[in-house]
């Protein structure tokens, strides 16, 4: 399907990294694109591939402002087509769909099934009435400390029902330990469920699209096979492998929940019955959709299919065995696991380089992006304790040996 040379692209995330495989192929396909993000330092920001690059500080503060904004932009603005590329925005554009479609095309599912996306708890509630694989998990409002007990078996996961990545998420070995910690834990994150703890570190997601009726169009199951912080958080190293056992259990859950557009789902593998279980659904394009690009999916075109095409191509068949890392995760992983895993990590920490392996946001093509995900990184993860603890010691080492052989 050949698409009429300039239509016009809003992307509402130049902070995410996903963002950038997008606005690669919107560029070469004869699109003009504008990414918005809420302050410079962004990958998006320091992007070749954007036309137009706009600067909103309320984009993740006010929604109401910012879709004030965005109202008054697609006005006086024509754009064919926005796309929210992190849980914010695409939340933004779900719950005011009715009033942007007179301006845009959306690729987003209706208010009512969204809502079920962003709220964990009834992402979980939602599969286990339909029979769709998940932890067994409880709302810690319907019960109290007591009741808990014997409600659900230790050890157990408390995570707050909103939220991203690893932010909140704690494991509790015993019900005193939850007992003692539970009050100051919902203070910290607000609401909480409480989910069964499954006993194996093999962590998947898949990276969907869906059609105007809900059939799976594209979905690459990829490995998560690090992690910073490394007790689980964001994902630094990603693999895709054929996993076609997960196949029918994406389908049921994406029919099931009349899903559109994309969706980043998570999962863990339950080896006590040989089951892929959903973990949660992140309700737009998940982080490492790069993986996806090279692997012969190309998430851009799909939703250029949905939007302005009466049907959307198959693209189910991906290449396994390719691996995409972050490298500035990377390192924060080097510096915060032990040494013995640094050799017995796989794929392997030390090999850079290879015919399988890219990086998130390093690309010849578009040079300089990593300069701005680098800055926004430092912004986010400098904070971090630990990571300035070991920074300090490693200088004040340095500076040592320097005097000692002065």
């Amino acid at each position: 399907m050949n698409y009429p040379l300039g239509l016009r692209v809003l992307i509402l995330d130049g902070k995410s990294s996903q963002c950038l495989p997008l606005m690669e192929s919107f560029y070469k396909q004869g699109c003009y694109v504008t990414v918005v993000s809420p302050y410079w330092e962004t990958a998006g920001h320091f992007s070749r591939f954007a036309h137009k690059k706009l600067i909103w500080k309320s984009l993740y503060v006010d929604e109401e402002e910012t879709f004030s904004m965005l109202l008054k932009y697609l006005i006086s603005n024509r754009n064919d087509l926005v796309l929210g590329l992190s849980d914010k925005t695409s939340l933004l554009l779900s719950k005011y769909s009715d009033k942007l479609k007179e301006l845009t095309a959306l690729n987003i599912p209706k208010w009512d099934n969204f809502t079920i996306a962003v709220d964990k708890f009834r992402t979980m509630k939602f599969c286990m009435e339909n029979s769709i694989p998940c932890p067994f998990t409880i709302d810690a409002e319907d019960y109290n400390l007591a009741q808990i007990k014997t409600a659900i078996q230790f050890p157990v996961i408390v995570k707050p029902k909103w939220g991203v990545g690893s932010v909140g998420v704690r494991k509790f070995n015993r019900s005193e330990e939850l007992i003692v910690n539970m009050k100051m834990h919902k203070q910290r994150f607000g609401p909480l469920l409480i989910q069964e703890f499954i006993p194996n570190e093999e962590q998947y997601t898949a990276e969907v699209f869906c059609d105007k009726n809900s059939n799976l169009k594209a979905c690459v199951i990829i490995l998560k096979s690090r992690f910073f912080p490394v007790g689980g958080g964001s994902s630094s190293c990603n693999l895709t492998v054929e996993k076609p056992e997960f196949i029918p259990v994406i389908q049921n859950f994406v029919n099931k929940l009349q899903w559109v557009g994309s969706a980043n789902i998570d999962f863990i593998f339950d080896r006590r019955d040989n089951l892929p279980k959903i973990i949660e659904i992140n309700p737009r394009v998940g982080a490492i959709v790069k993986v996806a690009n090279v692997s012969g999916v190309d998430i851009a075109t799909l939703n250029l299919d949905l939007a302005f095409s009466t049907e959307v191509r198959d693209s189910l068949t991906y290449k396994p065995g390719l691996i995409l890392r972050n490298l500035m995760l990377e390192l924060l992983w080097l510096f915060s696991s032990s040494p013995d895993k640094w050799f017995k990590s796989s794929p392997a920490f030390f090999k850079f380089f290879g015919k399988e392996i890219y990086y998130q946001t390093i690309s010849k093509r578009d040079p300089f992006v990593w300069v701005g995900f680098m800055l926004s990184n430092l912004r986010k993860y400098l904070n971090i304790e630990a990571i300035r603890r070991k920074l300090f010691f490693f200088s004040f080492f340095c500076l040592v040996e320097i005097w000692l052989n002065l």
